[in-house]
């Protein structure tokens, strides 16, 4: 019995199992999305390597600082889905933000080993995101000429085309986790990459800007700010500049909720009056 217990142990905490527990939760994520009506049984699924930890005698997931606000965020979601006037559509977002809480728990379970194959995957995602935004999007409403001369000359494939606010989303997500790899390859980058790498590297990095520029929404921006200034508060309040800084870290969540809360009031008296529908 204990030999199965060590077994179980050694195989949760291997590198491969991390990986594993990643690629069930990117699953569960395009079944919610693609096949809604097999949602439960993959996201159930994705739940097996938490409940394989617990038998092994290890925490189901790895904690990280923003616990509590992860344990917020879920209960925003459930008082939004017991408030929403379309129960079926309303599920349906619970469980991808049920789905996307999983995901940051795989990712934040990955060993060290995992990180830089993941980064680059990531990037490689983010452009062929781009890529199928650029193959696919309607620039009718655009006013550049280029734009219209690309729609008229690009190939007609026939896709279906993305919400740009989707391919927004998913390109700050895979950018963000590729700059990992890029930070890691920097010295490589500059003395061992061929030239033909270099050009692969830069010119995909700047479709991926490009994309995202394009498709970025007002709302994008404030996900965004909210995002880079929480990640700045955290780099001021752990920084060891500061003699105080035991009690400046202890001040974090509240310094979070502050800024956060300047954001909202900025969005709802600004932006979102535009037009006088504080609704959209």
């Amino acid at each position: 019995m204990r030999s199965k217990a060590q077994l179980l142990r050694r195989i949760v905490i291997n590198r491969w199992f991390a990986l594993a527990d990643l690629l069930l939760v990117l699953a569960s994520g395009a079944t919610w999305i693609l096949i809604p009506k097999f949602g439960i049984g993959f996201t159930l699924l994705a739940l097996l390597p938490w409940v394989l930890r617990l038998l092994a005698g290890n925490p189901p997931f790895q904690r990280t600082p923003f616990d509590w606000l992860v344990a917020i965020f879920l209960v925003t979601a459930w008082v939004g889905y017991w408030a929403a006037y379309d129960k079926t559509t309303a599920w349906i977002k619970v469980w991808l933000i049920v789905t996307a809480v999983l995901l940051y728990y795989a990712l934040s379970a990955q060993p060290k080993p995992n990180l830089n194959s993941l980064s680059l995957l990531s990037f490689c995602t983010g452009l062929g995101i781009s890529f199928y935004f650029f193959l696919t999007h309607n620039f009718t409403g655009n006013l550049g000429s280029f734009a219209l001369w690309w729609m008229n000359h690009r190939p007609q494939l026939g896709w279906h085309a993305i919400h740009h606010g989707y391919i927004s989303g998913l390109l700050a997500i895979t950018n963000l986790f590729a700059l990992y790899w890029l930070w890691n390859t920097r010295d490589k980058l500059l003395s061992r990459f061929t030239i033909a790498s270099k050009i692969f590297l830069f010119s995909g990095l700047g479709m991926s800007l490009w994309a995202f520029i394009l498709t970025m929404s007002r709302g994008m921006w404030a996900a965004t700010a909210c995002g880079l200034g929480t990640w700045l508060l955290w780099i001021i309040t752990t920084s060891n500049r500061f003699i105080a800084q035991p009690r400046m870290k202890s001040l974090f969540p509240f310094l979070v909720l502050v800024y956060l809360s300047v954001i909202i009031a900025f969005i709802y008296l600004g932006p979102a009056r535009v037009g006088g529908d504080i609704g959209r």
